[in-house]
């Protein structure tokens, strides 16, 4: 990942603060979506900027195209005080688990999912490896160096729990 600079490093620690979502996290989400790259751009789908803004989601932000959100906001930390803190900030409330932060870019509609639900093949096809909401996630750490390991569920917890008593007795 690129080092940031002091004032980046600081607007991304209060997005992060007032989305109420862990700063290592997005700062993974964001180096995997552009690498850090504010000028990133998709050859495919034309999704520009640190969160890969698609050409619609630009519009609904009040640009006339991706290519416009850039020009108009070239830095990343510009980016980041501006439509990226836009664009999550009409997502809010987020509950805290990496799974709705990541979602939200990459897929809105699986921001609530379980992590083993899978994508519709569409979208499996155009993003080879990627199955379920949990793929994305450790991919995303996986190119940051880092490794994702999944919350154990709270069901799962409870059975592991009452069979450490019961074989106690």
């Amino acid at each position: 990942m690129l080092p940031l600079l002091p004032d980046e490093s600081a607007s991304l620690d209060a997005l992060a603060n007032s989305l109420g979502v862990r700063v290592k996290d997005l700062l993974v989400l964001i180096n995997f979506e552009s690498g850090w790259n504010p000028a990133a751009r998709n050859p495919i789908t034309g999704a520009r900027g640190l969160i890969q803004f698609m050409p619609d989601t630009a519009r609904s932000l009040g640009f006339n195209s991706a290519d416009d959100l850039v020009e108009k906001y070239p830095t990343r930390k510009a980016q980041l005080d501006g439509p990226v803190r836009q664009y999550f900030e009409r997502l809010k409330p987020f509950s805290g688990s990496p799974q709705d932060l990541f979602m939200s870019v990459f897929y809105p509609a699986a921001r609530r999912w379980g992590l083993s639900n899978q994508f519709p093949a569409p979208v499996q096809k155009s993003n080879p490896g990627i199955r379920t909401p949990l793929d994305y996630i450790q991919h995303a750490y996986a190119v940051a160096g880092l490794r994702y390991a999944a919350p154990i569920g709270a069901a799962l917890l409870l059975v592991v729990v009452g069979a450490y008593f019961l074989l106690r007795k």
